[in-house]
Parts: structure tokens; sequence; C-alpha cells
């Protein structure tokens, strides 16, 4: 396992136990509210499903976020190889390094990077690239760490 992938595994593990933490939080919430009649005498069931949505969505959000910003990473690779595997109609931009970490190029809502197409093609293997991202590689799921900026040394 190389320094790469240390970095990767601790930082998804700081993702899931705050992941985990937020879930707690939301299900501690939903049974003060149920349990104490927030709202009234008589439970009001379409108040307490939207303040859940809510509160679902919001953590969806908050673990976006926070994936983002707790697993930045910054390194120097040299592309072994270019792929674009289909998912139904959409195509992924992905590249393989030297130590055969396969990495995604995605466009990025929060840092409202919307070129990936272009940085792909830019990208020629053989080259060596200092790059930074973020994301983790999370098998069950088929995710990849997502690079966003390149840069060729």
């Amino acid at each position: 396992m190389d320094k790469f992938e240390d970095i990767q595994n601790r930082n998804y593990t700081i993702v899931l136990v705050v992941n985990i933490f937020i879930i707690i939080l939301y299900i501690l919430l939903f049974y003060i509210i149920i349990s104490n009649n927030v709202f009234s005498k008589q439970k009001n069931y379409s108040q307490i499903f939207l303040i859940m949505l809510i509160l679902v969505l919001m953590s969806g959000v908050l673990s976006m976020i926070l994936s983002y910003y707790l697993t930045k990473f910054t390194t120097t690779i040299t592309i072994k190889d270019k792929m674009t595997p289909m998912y139904g109609k959409e195509s992924i931009y992905r590249i393989v390094d030297s130590n055969n970490n396969i990495f995604e190029i995605k466009d990025n809502l929060l840092t409202w990077d919307f070129n990936s197409a272009n940085d792909y093609v830019s990208i020629k293997v053989g080259k060596t690239y200092k790059v930074s991202g973020y994301g983790a590689r999370i098998q069950i799921l088929s995710q990849f760490p997502k690079l966003n900026t390149f840069e060729e040394v």
C-alpha cells in the first residue's frame, strides 16, 4: 500500500465517522420530536415528515461539503492509461496512474468547475502531473477519488 492509499483510507474513515455522527444526531432529534409532542398534543405527522425531509436533505449537502473538504489531497502522478467507461448514456472520465490508482475527472458543483471533458482531453499518457482532488476509493459503491486541477511537471 503506497502513501496515497494510506492517506485515502484515513480520509475515508474520517468522512465515515462524521456521517455516522450526523445520522445519530438526526435519529436523536427525530426521537425528541416524536416523544415530546413538539408540535402539539395531536401529532401532526405531515409537519414531522417535512422537518425530517429537510434534515435528510441538509445532511446530504453537509456530507458532500465535509467529504470534499476532509478528503482534499495533492499528489504527483504519472499517467499510465486513460479510459471512458459508459454507464447508461453517461461517459465517466477515468485515468490510471503508474501505481495503478484510478481517478475520476468530474465536474464539481462546490468549486464551480465544469470543465471535465476538456481536462480529460488535455491529459496525455506517459506525462507526469501535479494533481489535486478529493474523495476516496469506496469499492462497494464503485467510487474513485476525483481530480479537479492538473499541472504538468
